[in-house]
């Protein structure tokens, strides 16, 4: 067996008594009759006597020569060809040693004859030939009137393009698919992206119409959605509705559409029409009674008050009047000008002493001290360090995380989770008042990539949650954005990696496209992140690298977002690694102190990378000078686990668990594990932290069945994230599923507000059906406090909206396409609505509006009201 060729292949240098290995027959090969026996050769007749008794003639062919041995048809060894080496029994070969000098040669019979006859034989095969090849209408006829059915080759027939108009429309409306096909195609069948028959023609006896053009078959096929519906529609195209329904997903096309529930009809107002109200009769207003403005009473000098800069006012002196008698008249003496009294000068308002701001004081980081149950050596823990892609023995600098309440300069969701405790997915508060929830815009993008295994990719996977960026003003001004978009103030920037290998930017206010896609061409699972210090830098990591058409590198890409070109890219395929994966499903953290970008790997590596950014505002430019210092470990659980979840961070500490079920601290400055326990499965789920104060720091963490590969228990646990002790462990009992995750393959809510007190996550796989349930538990004693059952499965992370007076409120979607809103403190549901298909990546929220994208490549926006 070589399984270089799959199972069931076998050496051709096997012993002649095993039996042959059929090949794939030929539409156009004949089936032998099982009548047919192979044919026997001919007996020699005997030789002339010769007078001396000459030895015979030889029957057998010359050197180098053989007889061949005729197999039937559909023999192995068959094959057909221009030469035959079986020989006519009228035709001996001569030797020169048998036959005697002197003596003629025996005469040739029938030459000429013989000769016509292979002329007339092989003008009839030519024609045969000619005819099986460019007649084959006739010759499958020929066929199936001697009883031979002959098969069709699928590989002929493609359908090579589809498009859709329009590509998104209401239940009950018309969409249009426009199919192009190779001119042998008789049929074309349309299906969903179930496998559900959507149209058949021309034998369901829909309407449709084809045209013969240049390139193909142009197929016209309308169908009318009874029922909402979001993704792809696959056409396929054959020669008659038999083959059609076994044609390969390689030759098929696909687009994809949007069909939405019709807005609700709005019914009147159940008051009546309000009549114009009557203008009233305008009463002539009354003119005001004009009073005569009185001219001011000349007020004697001695009542006037002098500004306080005035001089007196002197009265002049009067002449004296000559008396016309000797008796003179008295001169009047002058009126007194009073003395102006000075108005006081009013006190300065003392200017109250600032009081100083106090001194921020530096975030507190406790050091972990491993409790002897969390030593690593009782699991055989072993780590080496790579600088630059060397082993090194030891290293030491200094990182730590700062403050996680001020992880970020810029306002918004920057990474999964919102920052490096992982605790929620949503920036600032909402004015709530009604509960209820409204689409305020929605888009779609529809690109796809296919896989290996026909395998298509499109929409937005696990862990796909949003990001939500409000820039600032001079960073907004030097990006690539749209004018229109360029200008708008306190701009938000929603940035979406999808599977279909592109990177996708929206207003956060209107769901328009606020900048082109980065296309990359290869699938994007996980949360990008942006740098916290302000830079346009995005970090977004790849989950495949491997196409039905190509493979590409694969790993951690940087973009620098002046311009969306690639700054950095580092592989995820390490020959020092522990595994051979590539990919990052992982969200990055950014120190912005020391600079330093961290995240996980597939390859079961942890990664430093001191960026060194070099940012320079005026001129709008940006260089990074990278060196990678990662991790590498083995335990006694596995010496090869991948690690899915992101890294939680704490001060110089990070915690992170893999997918042999190891959960562990290690500090970043040594890169050494401080402590490490087994959580008994894989843990794809990303750990949350809580610093609770007065040095207590709580690490929450939950597991699933998958290794244990049956139905069984999943737990949720505390850990004392210094010491590594479990404080407490809840059980769910969850039911295996090969095709469906169980337990958490979500990331929790630590509550604030009114839900403080809790813990919140997502559990798969839950009682008997393909369900999950939402569980509240009690942060300190992990009591349940409330459990509500989903309608269907979920990945997706609860996300907690609070509103502005500290209420909770959770979102949660599922794989019906369902968003769901509760009360955060009972786990009621208060409001749903369908986005029409699965939610697999998890909400992100600014203030009121929640951002979240399905599995078909629609974006929501949706506001709580």
């Amino acid at each position: 067996m070589n399984d270089q060729y799959g199972e069931g292949y076998q050496d051709g240098r096997q012993e002649q008594s095993a039996a042959p290995r059929r090949r794939r027959r030929r539409a156009d090969d004949v089936q032998a009759s099982p009548q047919s026996e192979p044919v026997q050769p001919v007996a020699a007749p005997e030789a002339p006597e010769m007078p001396a008794q000459e030895a015979p003639m030889r029957r057998t062919p010359p050197p180098g020569m053989r007889a061949s041995q005729r197999h039937p048809a559909d023999d192995e060894g068959y094959a057909m060809g221009d030469e035959d080496y079986t020989f006519d029994d009228e035709e001996e070969f001569d030797d020169a040693d048998d036959v005697d000098e002197g003596r003629e040669p025996p005469r040739r019979r029938g030459q000429g004859c013989l000769l016509a006859a292979l002329g007339a034989v092989v003008v009839v095969l030519v024609l045969c030939i000619c005819g099986w090849f460019f007649l084959p209408d006739l010759r499958d006829a020929l066929l199936e009137r001697v009883g031979i059915t002959v098969q069709d080759d699928l590989s002929a027939y493609s359908a090579f393009e589809l498009t859709a108009e329009p590509q998104t429309v209401d239940v009950g409306h018309e969409v249009v698919f426009t199919v192009k096909t190779t001119k042998n195609v008789g049929c074309v069948r349309l299906t969903d992206n179930t496998g559900a028959q959507l149209a058949l023609v021309p034998q369901s006896g829909a309407a449709f119409q084809v045209v013969d053009a240049s390139e193909g078959l142009v197929w016209t096929i309308p169908v009318t959605f009874s029922a909402p519906y979001d993704g792809s529609v696959i056409a396929y195209a054959a020669a008659d509705a038999d083959s059609v329904l076994s044609m390969p997903a390689e030759q098929s096309a696909v687009t994809a559409v949007t069909v939405l529930e019709p807005a609700p009809t709005v019914e009147p107002t159940l008051e009546p029409t309000a009549e114009p109200t009557p203008a009233p009769t305008a009463e002539p207003t009354p003119a005001p009674t004009v009073e005569p403005t009185l001219m001011p009473t000349v007020v004697p000098a001695v009542a006037l008050q002098a500004e306080e800069t005035s001089a007196p006012t002197v009265a002049p002196t009067a002449e004296p009047t000559p008396a016309p008698t000797a008796e003179p008249t008295p001169t009047p003496a002058p009126t007194p000008t009073p003395t102006p009294v000075p108005t006081p000068t009013p006190s300065p308002t003392p200017v109250p002493t600032p009081t100083p701001s106090p001194t921020p004081v530096p975030y507190q980081v406790y050091s972990v001290a491993p409790a002897p149950s969390a030593d690593p050596t009782l699991l055989e823990v072993a780590s080496t360090v790579l600088v630059d892609g060397a082993e090194q023995e030891n290293i030491n600098r200094e990182i730590s995380m700062g403050d996680p309440e001020e992880y970020g300069r810029q306002d918004g969701v920057l990474t999964f989770r919102g920052g490096p405790m992982r605790q929620n997915a949503a920036f600032g508060a909402a004015e709530i008042t009604e509960g209820a929830l409204e689409v305020v815009w929605s888009t779609r993008t529809s690109g796809l990539l296919r896989g290996e295994d026909d395998a298509i990719y499109q929409g937005y996977g696990w862990t796909g949650q949003p990001l939500i960026v409000k820039w600032h003003m001079e960073i907004r001004e030097m990006m690539n954005l749209y004018e229109n978009k360029r200008t708008v103030t306190g701009l938000k920037e929603v940035i979406m990696p999808s599977m279909d290998g592109k990177i996708y930017f929206f207003d956060l206010d209107d769901g328009k496209a606020t900048r082109d896609p980065i296309d990359l061409g290869y699938p994007f699972a996980a949360t990008a992140a942006v740098d916290t210090s302000g830079y346009p830098l995005l970090f977004a990591g790849q989950s495949l690298s491997v196409l039905q058409d190509n493979t590409g590198t694969i790993g951690m890409r940087v973009y620098n977002l002046i311009d969306q070109s690639q700054i950095y890219f580092e592989t995820g395929r390490n020959a020092l690694a522990n595994n051979r994966s590539g990919s990052v499903n992982s969200s990055a953290l950014l120190e912005r102190g020391t600079d330093t970008l961290l995240y996980t790997g597939e390859n079961g590596l942890l990664y430093t990378i001191g960026l060194n950014t070099a940012f320079d505002l005026a001129a709008g430019t940006l260089e990074l000078d990278p060196q990678t210092v990662a991790y590498r470990y083995e335990s006694s659980l596995s010496d090869e686990a991948g690690i899915s979840g992101s890294v939680a961070m704490y001060g110089n500490y990070v915690y992170f668990a893999d997918n042999a079920g190891l959960l562990q601290c290690v500090d970043v400055n040594t890169m050494q594990c401080l402590w490490a326990v087994d959580l008994g499965d894989a843990t794809p789920s990303t750990v949350a932290l809580e610093d609770e104060g007065d040095g207590n720091i709580a690490l929450y963490v939950a597991n699933t069945i998958q290794n244990r590969g049956k139905s069984g228990d999943v737990s949720i646990r505390r850990y004392d994230a210094l010491t590594g002790e479990m404080a407490w462990e809840y059980l769910i009992a969850c039911k295996f599923n090969r095709d469906n995750t169980a337990g958490a393959m979500s990331s929790p809510i630590i509550g604030q507000g009114d839900i403080n007190d809790m813990v919140v996550y997502t559990i798969n796989q839950t009682g008997e059906e393909d369900l999950a349930s939402v569980i509240a538990l009690d942060k300190q004693t992990g009591e349940e406090l409330w459990n509500q059952p989903l309608d269907a499965y979920s990945y997706s992370s609860p996300t907690a909206v609070y509103s502005t007076d500290g209420k909770g409120y959770i979102f949660q979607g599922d794989e019906n396409g369902t968003l769901r809103l509760m009360d955060g403190f009972t786990g009621s549901t208060i409001s749903t609505i369908s986005l029409g298909s699965p939610i697999v990546g998890s909400p992100a929220a600014y203030n009121d509006i929640v951002v979240v994208g399905t599995s078909t490549g629609r974006i929501c926006g949706v506001r709580i009201k």
